[in-house]
């Protein structure tokens, strides 16, 4: 995954993608979901993308 990709995670909020130098998935968020109940999921916030398939490398 060498580009960005805009996904949206579980709660609603739309982020988008690319992989850190571990070599995991990260998401930036870009807009906030409406019903989002997380305080850290704040525009420009990195999170660690949830799921198995984005915790390895490519």
């Amino acid at each position: 995954m060498n580009e960005t990709a805009r996904k949206t995670l579980p709660c609603g909020c739309q982020v988008d993608t690319q992989r850190d130098y571990l070599g995991r998935v990260v998401g930036t968020i870009v807009a906030r979901g409406e019903a989002c109940p997380r305080p850290e999921h704040v525009s420009g916030h990195v999170v660690v993308m949830p799921g198995r398939e984005h915790a390895r490398p490519e």
